[in-house]
């Protein structure tokens, strides 16, 4: 029945169901019959999610049946899934497994699956088989995971170890994964790190993924925070991020924020957005604003007209 049904996502649905309930009861049959299917993402789908379901009741019995597959994507995803579902109970005979996948997306992808279940039980583990990855790619996304991972349980040394990483691509995408991390749980700890790394845009980007968190989940305290740092771009930024947070609640403070940034086209663009924002909720209060605002009168004519 499902076979008749025109090419579309109802059929592909329709196999995915099929697919699902027939794994429960004869995984071995689902495989059999994803295997009779035209290659395509359809396939390698079905691939994933019958490893994965497979593992969950004979793990054995996967690993047996993913080896006897003959090289191509199927073999790729199943090791894959199997690889990141056997991370949970065996890091380390998951790895080795996993090793049957050439480089590529997939192989990426399990690396970075393998290394975050393997960070949940031994960070140092997990960080020490990545960086031992032959392949680039797989090599910084496997870092990347494992330091989020370690940075959900200790920041702080997962900060540490960012600093021992070489530096480039692979040290800036990590730092900012943990900054991101480590503001969840605290926020100053890590705005204080951030504030040491070199001038440049891993910085700014930092600064800003610990700002965003912060000034989401404690507003007074981030502004606090922002009012610490010295005039200038970074401070520009740091203020333009605070006043994401908080402009569509408290649009007359947002605007008093505005009006610090140094940069006059930024400091412009801001008080104008957040006036324009302010006219949707309190037409009135916002028109009073504008019309004793520092904005240009062009500026303000242009808002006052929009009504």
């Amino acid at each position: 029945w499902i076979q008749k049904l025109p090419a579309g996502r109802v059929r592909s649905d329709a196999f995915r169901t099929l697919t699902h309930n027939l794994s429960r009861e004869n995984p071995q049959a689902a495989a059999e019959f994803m295997a009779n299917l035209p290659e395509g993402r359809l396939r390698n789908d079905l691939a994933d999610n019958i490893a994965s379901m497979w593992c969950d009741y004979d793990l054995e019995g996967a690993v047996a049946w993913a080896r006897l597959l003959p090289a191509g994507r199927v073999k790729d995803e199943s090791v894959s899934a199997i690889s990141r579902r056997w991370a949970q109970s065996d890091p380390q005979a998951a790895a080795d497994f996993a090793r049957q996948i050439p480089p590529g997306v997939t192989f990426t992808r399990m690396a970075e699956g393998v290394a975050a279940q393997w960070a949940t039980v031994d960070h140092a583990a997990a960080l020490a088989w990545a960086q031992r990855l032959d392949d680039e790619n797989a090599r910084q996304a496997a870092i990347v995971s494992a330091l989020r991972g370690w940075a959900r349980s200790d920041p702080v040394t997962a900060a540490s170890r960012v600093a021992d990483l070489p530096a480039g691509s692979q040290q800036d995408g990590a730092a900012l994964m943990v900054a991101s991390q480590w503001a969840s749980s605290d926020p100053q700890a890590a705005a204080a790190w951030v504030m040491d790394f070199p001038e440049g845009n891993t910085r700014q980007q930092a600064v800003r993924n610990v700002l965003s968190t912060w000034a989401r989940n404690d507003p007074n305290n981030a502004g606090e925070w922002v009012q610490t740092l010295p005039t200038g771009g970074l401070r520009d930024s740091a203020v333009i991020i605070f006043i994401e947070s908080i402009t569509y609640e408290e649009p007359a403070t947002a605007v008093k924020w505005a009006e610090t940034i140094a940069d006059i086209q930024k400091r412009n663009s801001q008080m104008e957005n957040i006036a324009r924002n302010w006219m949707e909720e309190d037409e009135q209060a916002a028109r009073r604003w504008i019309e004793n605002s520092a904005l240009p009168e062009a500026n303000k004519t242009r808002l006052l007209r929009r009504r």
